[in-house]
């Protein structure tokens, strides 16, 4: 039976490979990279993120220059939990869109939902990429 990480990098990551291949051509100025990694390995509240990240290579150093679209999963050792969403880095972390209301259990009901929003999603992230900084300032 395959890990949490497993089933998420089997489902989503080649996807976010295209979407970063894509971003990387319409947007130049803009670094675009998928990463997957475990975090809290010395709690029990194991942490996996998939992301896809979007660095503005042009912005000051008083801009955010980090946004990305994650799919994230808490608790990967116990009770599974996803949260989706966009946002952007320090400094501001203000989250553009995020997919559930509240962190959803971790189940083939839950990816199918993801796998069927992602392309809205995508198109959120690319609209977030044009306007260049987050929608609350």
């Amino acid at each position: 039976m395959p890990t949490v990480k497993e089933e998420i990098e089997s489902r989503f990551q080649s996807r976010f490979e295209e979407m970063a291949q894509q971003i990387r051509v319409e947007f130049p100025n803009v670094h675009a990279k998928v990463s997957s990694f475990l975090g809290g390995l010395k709690t029990e509240n194991h942490v996996h993120v998939l992301s896809l990240e979007c660095l503005f290579t042009e912005a000051s150093a008083t801009e955010p220059d980090l946004l990305a679209l994650c799919v994230r999963s808490e608790h990967v050792n116990t009770h599974p939990e996803m949260h989706v969403d966009i946002g952007w880095g320090h400094p501001s972390g203000y989250v553009e869109s995020d997919l559930f209301d509240a962190p959803m259990k971790f189940s083939d009901q839950t990816l199918d939902i993801i796998e069927a929003v992602l392309p809205k999603l995508y198109d959120r992230l690319r609209d977030v990429i044009k306007r260049g900084r987050p929608s609350n300032v």
